[in-house]
């Protein structure tokens, strides 16, 4: 029974103490959204967003306007 929890265990401990044995980063990560809104006129409006966490972008728009991919 826990071998098939091995998998999670390993990336967790290498996830607390960074790979390699060395130490995580102590900065702190910040999560931004970034909204553009086009307005051609009173009845069409886009939204095209996305999501960032530190340098890696984590949420994307999709080709629907209403919805955004989790990456």
């Amino acid at each position: 029974m826990l071998s098939c929890y091995l998998p999670f265990l390993l990336l967790f401990s290498g996830l607390s103490e960074g790979w390699g044995g060395k130490t995580a980063s102590q900065e702190p990560l910040t999560f931004q959204c970034q909204l553009i809104s086009s307005f051609l006129n009173d009845s069409w409006v886009q939204n095209l967003g996305s999501g960032w966490l530190g340098d890696l972008e984590t949420h994307r728009p999709c080709g629907d306007p209403s919805e955004s991919k989790l990456l």
